[in-house]
């Protein structure tokens, strides 16, 4: 069965069936619908540049402590930063520090 995933020269495996399709389907009907559209279109300007920015500026590529609470605490850490850039952005381009 490995194999058949994998094959043999492949470190990676891929998903080789699904178990339910009705999951599959109703989110494929969601987002085909015009509303699903608009909320999915939103995505690109509200969450991905967060991402991005994490993963590309942070280097948080990988993540190095251990376990799932190990995981969030580093990937908090992350998004902590990420917020504290954003305010200090705000407070260097704001018209009171400008003038001041």
């Amino acid at each position: 069965m490995g194999e058949s995933c994998h094959g043999k020269s492949s470190r990676y495996k891929e998903l080789c069936g699904r178990v339910d399709g009705e999951l599959e389907a109703a989110m494929r009907s969601k987002m085909n619908s015009e509303e699903g559209k608009l909320i999915y279109r939103l995505r690109k300007q509200i969450v991905e540049p967060v991402f991005g920015n994490i993963k590309a500026n942070k280097g948080l590529r990988r993540l190095l402590l251990r376990g799932l609470e190990g995981a969030r605490i580093e990937y908090h850490l992350g998004c902590i930063a990420h917020n504290i850039d954003k305010i200090g952005r705000g407070w260097r381009e704001s018209p009171v520090c400008a003038a001041g």
